[in-house]
This record gives structure tokens, sequence and C-alpha cells, in this order.
């Protein structure tokens, strides 16, 4: 997921990460705000950074917010 930090992103990797058959990572830009400890993988890199295409290369699904 590109963003996912915000109001329905967060509630959407709420919703994910409660799933057993979804490993979630989450790509931001911005410092995050305190969380509960989940499963989510969360990089925080600019959506540019040419490292993002490896990371997405390991996912089945792509979800930009």
């Amino acid at each position: 997921m590109i963003g996912g930090t915000g109001f329905i992103g967060s509630v959407l990797v709420d919703v994910l990460a409660h799933t057993s058959e979804a490993q979630v990572s989450v790509v931001h830009a911005h410092p995050l705000q305190a969380r509960a400890p989940s499963e989510t993988l969360y990089y925080r890199m600019p959506a540019e950074d040419p490292q993002l295409i490896s990371l997405m290369r390991d996912h089945d699904a792509v979800v930009l917010l």
C-alpha cells in the first residue's frame, strides 16, 4: 500500500492486517503517528524511490491512496 497512514488508509491497513491471507506493507513519506503493534511492515520512503519497485515485486497487489 502506498499511503495508508491517513484516516482511510489506517482503517484499511488494520482490516487487512487481521486477515490471515494478507501480509501488508505500507510505504509512506511522513513520520508515523503512534500505531498499535501489528504484523504490518512500514517503509518510509518517497513514492519515487527506485527501491519501491523491488519492494512491490514481492506483493500480489498494490493499493495507492
